[in-house]
């Protein structure tokens, strides 16, 4: 179903609307003036309210090269398994180019709440996702509102999206010359490796989905563990996207944490990716756990909708001999269905 231009359509003004512009995908929008904008490292957040209510949508940037059904099944899936509700999932059409959309009901808060998230599956490798959040008494008069700011949408480059081919995706060049001559298009390196490199052993980590998890030969898997003679490492593994990864990685540091009375010292490596194809970051913690000092590995990678953690602790000293072995663990560990 294509997105209609219907008569509720917000007539903006141009003193009245703002306009946001998102380089990685080649979108920009206009949007009220008084909404707020948030900036985080993770995503951009619009907030505004509507009778009294506060309402909340999340944009950030997402890489998914895999089919359309394989996206809905673990959108629809990350959220069945956090005990929300599946409303409605369903495909609209925006710039000529399918938009994904669910929509779950969420009873964890005193008053439950509707979320609509929406991915843009263009052919760019960088794809534009939304997350709506809204209080369930004003979700729809939300959901209308950000449909009118939707409809402003255009490129920046003023070159409409393309269909993926066969599901797989691609940075489309763009040329805003009009002619025939090549754009070279300049943006910061990602480090994704051209050929990912994964670890040869290989583990069923999910009897019913069939997930397997990839990690080097000199590392064995037992009991939600991975072993290397007397360094063990706890692992977990979920689905989503980088947001719910990081979410679940934090919250491994953040029970770690309670280990520890007092933080000597704190470290955390910005996003990249591995050897393996995964984007995620490695946190180490030094701490104080009486008399004894406590050195914390915590790493996660994500891809395609599936990510992992990986977890080890012991002292400063085990550490440095630990410390090349682990990171040979981070670069070649992937989980992927069978």
């Amino acid at each position: 179903m294509v997105i209609p231009f219907i008569a509720t359509v917000l007539a903006f003004q141009a003193n009245d609307v703002k306009v946001y512009e998102s380089k990685p995908t080649d979108l920009k929008f206009s949007y009220p003036a008084d909404w707020k904008l948030k900036k985080d490292r993770l995503y951009d957040e619009f907030s505004f309210e509507i009778e009294g209510k506060p309402v909340t949508v999340q944009v950030m940037v997402t890489q998914m090269n895999y089919p359309k059904d394989h996206w809905q099944t673990v959108n629809r899936e990350v959220n069945e398994n956090n005990y929300r509700q599946v409303l409605k999932q369903w495909e609209e059409e925006l710039l000529g180019v399918p938009l994904l959309l669910l929509r779950v009901r969420d009873t964890a808060k005193a008053e439950p709440q509707i979320i609509v998230t929406g991915l843009l599956y263009s052919a760019r490798q960088d794809k534009m996702l939304f997350r709506l959040n809204a209080n369930e008494s004003v979700a729809a008069q939300a959901e209308n509102i950000w449909t009118n700011v939707l409809l402003s949408s255009n490129t920046i480059s003023g070159v409409l999206p393309n269909v993926p081919n066969g599901g797989t995706t691609e940075n489309v060049p763009v040329n805003t010359s009009g002619g025939d001559s090549n754009v070279q298009v300049i943006a910061p390196p990602t480090n994704k490796p051209d050929k990912s490199v994964r670890g040869e052993a290989k583990v069923k980590i999910d009897q019913s989905s069939g997930l397997m998890m990839f990690f080097p030969t000199t590392w064995s898997f037992k009991d939600n563990s991975l072993a290397r003679e007397a360094t063990k490492v706890t692992v977990t593994h979920g689905i989503g996207d980088e947001r719910v990864a990081r979410s679940a990685w934090l919250k491994v540091c953040g029970n770690a944490l309670n280990r520890i009375n007092a933080v000597v010292s704190r470290k955390e490596t910005e996003p990249k990716y591995t050897k393996a194809g995964f984007k995620g970051s490695v946190m180490t913690r030094t701490g104080a756990v009486g008399d004894y000092e406590e050195f914390q590995w915590i790493a996660y990678g994500s891809s395609s909708g599936y990510f992992y953690t990986l977890e080890w602790s012991g002292t400063p000293a085990d550490f440095e001999k630990v410390k090349d072995s682990l990171t040979e663990l981070y670069q070649l560990t992937a989980v992927a269905p069978e």
